[in-house]
C-alpha cells in the first residue's frame, strides 16, 4: 500500500507524466501504469478526473501531516 501511495503522490506531482514518475522512482513505465490502474481500481474512479485528483492530493497531504505528528509524539 505504501508503494501505491508513493507512486500516486509522485504521479500527481509530475502532472500525470508516467515517464518522469518512472525515472524519479527508478521503476519501469509499465510498473507505474500498473500501480495507477490498481489505485483507480481501489478508488473506483479515474485519477485524471480533476475533482478526484484534488481529493487525492488533499488526502495524501493530510495523511502525511498526521504521520509527521505521530513521529513528534
Amino acid at each position: 500500500m505504501q508503494d501505491l501511495r508513493k507512486t500516486l503522490r509522485c504521479y500527481l506531482s509530475y502532472n500525470f507524466e508516467i515517464t518522469k514518475t518512472a525515472t524519479v522512482l527508478f521503476l519501469h513505465r509499465n510498473t507505474i501504469k500498473y500501480r495507477i490502474k490498481q489505485c483507480e481500481k481501489i478508488l473506483g474512479k479515474t485519477i485524471k478526473d480533476p475533482q478526484t485528483s484534488l481529493n487525492i492530493r488533499l488526502a495524501l497531504e493530510l495523511s502525511a501531516d498526521e504521520n509527521q505528528a505521530d513521529l513528534l509524539e
